[in-house]
Parts: structure tokens; sequence; C-alpha cells
């Protein structure tokens, strides 16, 4: 069997040493890594993959929480546990703080903690990673969802809507605008007076709207809009008319809450694994898990029972909290099989050793015996965990209720059966009376929060009047290129060649399209020329509002979208995953050629090189081309010939510089030395160090893009 696993050791002490290998070593699923200094581990794991690193925080060449500052710092990505001496477990907390994933205190550490240690360390960095990955991908898709505007000439007349607008109200267009006043029938109750006193506001003293509120449509579901308005003023000096836009945030106030929701269970969690470490008998242990799953997870009610082994084979409460009033006293559980009342979830849970949820107490015929007395408890659903000893054997269960019918997710009950264990566990140490205290899963998750403020797009705008040609793009159209309002020109056909000739085909055909019928409406994403330039991807969504006497297309209107951040990325990450799969059957030279390939498409680039530079840091040694340069321009030296730095053109400025190089009029640049024969001319190009560590390795450069080389071209290639 082949380990799965590969854990690091950065740890000084061979007695220490020693008994990691006896902790770890026999286990098959894991490899194990030893540096004696903090320099030979980040050299490691420059060279393999390591999964999880044991660090201790005083090394020869790194002391204290510098340690892990160092560390994270050239490997963020890499979960840590470290480990403290007797007399520093403060300093392990802090650490924890910091970044690490859990600490353990030499001295008591067994097999058993330190394997629960690199196992939750390595789930929960997963986690935390798929997590913030998730947050990205929602968030970049809020930035193209569907917008609707709108417009409003007092807080009693009605308002002028977009198709996109009935969509979010869930009505019909063909019945025609709602007066304002009438909207008090579809907003939620508990958000009219805001919405219509926020209105009223604007329009009578000229102020920005900028308001969230719930709709109810016509099925009964509940939609979460956003609305922004900006105030227009009335020439006859009455009140200020209103115009702007609003988007459906539902699903991002659900991610919202669920991401808050989700805190609040980690941080419980946290708070029961400080609670763990704290214990000093079982009882206080029990009654104080009860309350935190209650108090600050926000059940309603959390009990723990011991399996008695009487004729009944009773299940004996032992610690509860929240909201009982004599639930428990009443329900009279056993885990006998041949009894009803050992058929409900915690009997289940004791004899199978299996977790057993219930999401919906009305309904489910486990709950038979108690379900009248859980619906006026206001329990809807639960979750029973088994407690189990260090040899698996079940010796209890621990029972959680919610206010609301399936409400237990499958992360949720993952973490009440981590909490399970976890409250087993410390029971068993308490049991035991173990003179060394058990340090838990502290600090289950870093104290991060994120944020899912959505933000409405900042959109620009753009018309073109068909029969005349003529096009109008707003302020904000402008700022998006970086040029002034009424730079950009006013007709279609001067217009035209401010697009991507490679992407002229794909939109003029969409146009066509839907000009033509065979699609309901216009949508694109291409690239338009900036002013410096440079080509910005822009999402544009429209569609016609007007028509001629004869029904040919007369006004279109539309929204134009900045998206070149989002494609940038997405190009890159497109790039990084084919590269890794590439590097799983190649070799060093055909994934760095691999590699110039990539960099040129992501720069619009036609030549590519990258060179080592040897330990000396002084001599180049020539090592390899993009497949284009390769096979169309550059007959020069090849591969293996070697250059002193300082016979070397512009072209190691970026090594002089220790930073990438820019170099856009290679011709004009007074301390170039010109180019060997059968090199490729060179008109423009980048160049950026590639660092191990604080030394550059070698240099990757790409050059002849048509325009200008930027910021974004270096983000690309680094």
């Amino acid at each position: 069997m082949e380990p799965s696993t590969t854990i690091l050791a950065i740890e000084d002490d061979s007695g220490d040493v020693e008994l990691l290998r006896r902790y770890l070593g026999d286990r098959p699923d894991l490899k194990l890594e030893f540096a004696d200094r903090l320099s030979t581990g980040l050299k490691l794991i420059s060279e393999s993959r390591i999964d999880l690193v044991l660090l201790d925080l005083n090394l020869p060449d790194s002391q204290g929480i510098e340690t892990l500052t160092r560390l994270h710092s050239q490997v963020p990505d890499i979960p840590v546990v470290v480990l403290t001496g007797l007399t520093e477990e403060a300093l392990g907390v802090a650490a924890v703080r910091m970044g690490a994933q859990d600490y353990l205190v030499k001295g008591h550490t067994n097999r058993t903690n330190l394997g629960r240690s690199i196992h939750y360390g390595i789930e929960r960095h997963v986690t935390q990673k798929a997590l913030r990955k998730s947050q990205a991908l929602l968030t970049e898709a809020q930035r193209v969802a569907h917008i609707g505007h709108w417009e409003l000439d007092s807080p009693m007349g009605t308002p002028t809507w977009s198709e996109e607008i009935f969509h979010i109200f869930g009505l019909d267009p063909a019945q025609g605008e709602p007066s304002f006043p009438a909207l008090r029938n579809i907003i939620h109750p508990e958000d009219w007076e805001l919405l219509h006193g926020s209105v009223t506001r604007a329009c009578e003293y000229g102020t920005r709207l900028d308001i969230q509120f719930r709709v109810i449509r016509p099925d009964e579901s509940i939609r979460w809009m956003e609305a922004k308005g900006d105030p227009i003023g009335n020439a006859e000096g009455g009140t200020f008319r209103l115009f702007g836009i609003a988007q459906d945030i539902t699903e991002g106030k659900k991610a919202e809450e669920a991401l808050h929701k989700l805190n609040r269970e980690l941080r419980a969690i946290s708070t029961c694994n400080q609670t763990l470490l704290r214990a000093v008998d079982e009882q206080t242990l029990l009654n104080e898990i009860c309350r935190i799953i209650c108090d600050e997870a926000g059940y309603r009610l959390a009990w723990a029972g011991y399996a008695e082994n009487d004729y009944a084979k009773t299940i004996r409460p032992v610690a509860w909290a929240g909201l009982d009033s004599g639930y428990i006293a009443d329900a009279k559980l056993s885990w006998a099989d041949d009894t009803e009342r050992g058929q409900g979830p915690a009997g289940k849970a004791i004899r199978s050793g299996e977790t057993i949820c219930v999401q919906d107490m009305a309904t489910d015929p486990q709950m038979a015996p108690w379900r009248e007395s859980a619906l006026q408890h206001g329990y809807r659903s639960g979750i029973a965990v088994p407690l189990k000893d260090e040899n698996t054997k079940v010796f209890g269960v621990l029972l959680i209720y919610h206010s609301e019918p399936n409400a237990m997710t499958p992360k949720e009950i993952q973490l009440m059966e981590d909490l399970a264990g976890d409250l087993a566990f410390g029971i068993g140490v308490l049991r035991s009376r173990i003179e060394r205290q058990q340090v838990e899963k502290a600090l289950r998750e870093n104290e991060e929060r994120l944020s899912l403020a959505l933000e409405v797009s900042n959109a620009g705008t753009w018309e073109w009047i068909v029969e005349s040609d003529e096009v109008c793009l707003d302020a904000r159209f402008h700022e998006m290129l970086g040029y002034t309002p009424g730079e950009l020109p006013n007709t279609m056909q001067e217009w035209l060649p401010y697009h991507h000739p490679g992407d002229m085909p794909i939109w003029v055909s969409k146009a066509q399209a839907y000009l033509h019928g065979d699609s309901p409406i216009y949508e694109s994403e291409h690239r338009i020329r900036t002013k410096a330039g440079t080509w910005n991807w822009v999402f544009t969504r429209g569609k016609l509002v007007d028509f001629t006497t004869t029904g040919s297309p007369k006004q279109f209107i539309g929204i134009a979208i900045d998206i070149t951040e989002r494609k940038q990325t997405e190009n890159v990450m497109s790039a990084r995953f084919r590269l890794v799969e590439y590097s799983v059957l190649h070799s060093l030279d055909e994934l760095l050629q691999a590699t110039l390939d990539e960099v040129e498409v992501l720069t619009d680039s036609s030549i590519g090189f990258c060179h080592f530079l040897e330990a000396d840091e002084k001599t180049l040694r020539l090592q390899t081309w993009s497949t284009r340069t390769l096979r169309e321009m550059c007959t020069a030296e090849g591969k293996g010939h070697r250059y002193d730095i300082d016979e070397a053109g512009v072209w190691v400025d970026c090594i002089h510089e220790r930073r990438p190089v820019i170099h856009n009029d290679y011709s004009a640049l007074p301390h170039r030395k010109g180019m060997p024969g059968g090199h490729a001319e060179v008109i423009r190009e980048l160049v950026v160090p590639v660092f191990r560590g604080n030394r550059i390795v070698a240099i990757l450069g790409v050059g002849n893009k048509p325009v200008d080389y930027d910021a974004s071209d270096t983000h690309s290639a680094g």
C-alpha cells in the first residue's frame, strides 16, 4: 500500500524525532520526512509534495512564533500543527491564532491525539480552501448576474420596469407594472415601511436610493432584491424622478446566512474544544458542551444519555441544555430492540453505532411515541450521535434538536459527529484520570469571517439607433475603457474597429442572430480596445426596444460590464490545470516548453524562452524556448549554452533589478547588445525572474506582443 499522505516533521530534538517515528512510523498510509532546521524543511517542501508540517517553533535557525511566520510566508497552502514544550502552551495558542491548524504539547502527546490532530488538521485545511474557492466563484458569478432597470416619477405613481424586474417579482410583463402603492401587497410586510420611506425621501429631497428588501412572489416564495437609484431633477421644481437598477440577491443572502450559520457552529466547536482542555470533571464537561451547542450554535435542545445495562436497557439522561420543560423526563428512552421506545433515533444510534438523523419530526415514523410532545416543544429536526470509547464500544448518545425541519445538512452532521467524537474522547480521558492533560483540537477554525456583501455591477450602458447608425455610450462605458466622455465614436461604423478582430465574428453573429429572431436576447463576451491600447474583456447584454413602422429594428439598448479580471483569472487557472495534468507524463524540458506555450497565449506573445541561472548567480544556462519560437523564428545557439550575465543583453535586467522588467521599445534601449545570428527579432519583451526562496534560479521571458506589455501580463506570466 502506497502512502497517501506525506508528513514533514521539522524538529531538531532527536528524542522527539524518535517519538514521532514510534507513533507514526508503522502507519502504511503515512510517509514521514524529517528536517532539523527550518531552512532544510523549506527545501524539502520545494522539492516534493508535503501534505502537513509538524513544526517545532524553537529551531537552530529560527525561534518562537517567527518560525511559523517564516514558514507561512513561503508555503501558505500547507497545514501546520505546532509542537510546543510543557511551559509553552500559550505560544501554541498564539500559533493557532496566527494560522496553525492545531498545537500539541510535547510530553502530553500520544499516538491517538497525534493521529487525530494530523487528520483533522488536513481536513480543516481542505475545507477552508474549498470554502474560499466557493466564495470566489459565487462572487464572480454575481458580478455578471442579470439586473433590471426602473423609473419612478413619484411615490404615488406607477414605475416603469424592464422585463427582468418582472421576472424578479414573478409577475407577467403583459399585465403591466403595478403602481408603487400597490407594491405594498407584494413587498414583505416587515420591509414595506423601509422601502416606502426611502423612496419618499429620495423623491422629495433628491437623495440616492440604496436599499435591500424582500419580495413575496405569487407562488409565495420569498426573494431578496437590492435596488439602487439616482434622483433626476424636475425642471418645474416638483419632486425628483428616480432612475435606477435592481437585482435579485436571494442566492447571495442564502449563502451569507449559510456562512454565518457555519461560522457560528465552527466557533461553537472551537469553544467546545477549549472546554475539553479545561474540564476537570465529567459532569461539568457534559453540562458545558450541551450549553454551548444551544447558546452558541443555536440549537433548541441538546442532551446526553448513557446506555444502562439494566433489564430495560434504559438510556439515562446525564446532562442537558436548551428548551426542555420536562420533555427529557417524559421521553423514557430505551436502547432495547424489542420495545417501541427503543426504536427511536437514540436507541438505534446506540445499537448500531451509527448516526441517526430525523429531518422532520412531524412525519418521520421513528418519532411516533414522542411526536406530539416534540412538536409542542418546538422540535422539528434532530440528530442522535453515538458516544464511543477508545475501543469503539458505544456507551451513550448525544441528541441535538433544531427548531426548523430539514435543518441537519451534511456539513452540520459531520460537525456534530466530530463534536461527539471529541466529547467521548474527553470523557475517556477524564475517566482514566490521566496525569497528562489531553490537548484536543484547540481552536478548530481560524477566526476568519468571510463577507458576502453583494455589490451591484457598475455597468455601462449603450444605445444603437439602427437606422442612423448612431451609437451612444454613457460616461461609465467610457470610464470602463479609460476614456473621458465624448472620446469614443458615435457611429457603429467608427465603433467597430475598437473591437478585437478575433472576437468580431462571434459577437457580430450573436447580434445578427438576435436581430433575425433566432435568439431571445443579445449576449456576448468579447474584447474592446482601451485608450491605453490594451484589450478589456466586456460582457454585453441588450435587446431591441423600438421598431420602425415596417417592423425593422430601430433602437437597440443594453449594458456592458468589465469582466477582464475574471477572464484573466479563468485563463490563468485553466493554463495551470493543463500544466499540472501535463506534468504527470512529461519531462521537465517538455513541461517548461508547455509552460512557455501557455504564457505566450496568455500574454498574446509570439516568442518565449526560459533559462536557468546557476548557483553562482552570474552564469545563465540556455534551457528551452517555446514551440513557436523554435519552429518559426529562432535558429541561434540552443540548449546548454552558457552566458555570463555581464555579457548578456537587456533581457537580464530582471536579474539585476530582481523584479519583472518590461521593454516596450526594445530598439530604443541604449544598453542593448544586439542579437546573435539566427535570433528572432525582438520588438518588445517581458522578462520575469523565478525565485526559490530569496535566490533567482531562472528567468522566463516572452516577446513581441502586438501592443505594449503591462502589469496584467506580468501577473499572467508570474
